[in-house]
């Protein structure tokens, strides 16, 4: 069993927040990101940015955890 560590409850917060964030633009149109910085280009790329950081430590969680490894 893999330990999880603070750095991934936080990629998977952020994860999180990427979903809100498309579900969002998908269903009704608005985009949080650019109303949490109220236009601010750098600052939505740099919350993009963090949300694509970590999801993409939460699928390396995943092979750590064994969870996408299949054992014959």
């Amino acid at each position: 069993m893999y330990k999880v560590t603070i750095i991934d409850k936080i990629s998977f917060l952020f994860c999180i927040l990427g979903c809100l964030i498309l579900g969002l633009v998908g269903l009704f149109n608005f985009n949080v990101a650019i109303f949490l910085t109220g236009g601010s280009i750098f600052l939505q790329r740099i919350i993009y940015t963090l949300v694509f950081l970590g999801c993409i430590d939460i699928i390396i969680l995943l092979f750590r955890c064994g969870f996408l490894v299949t054992e014959k």
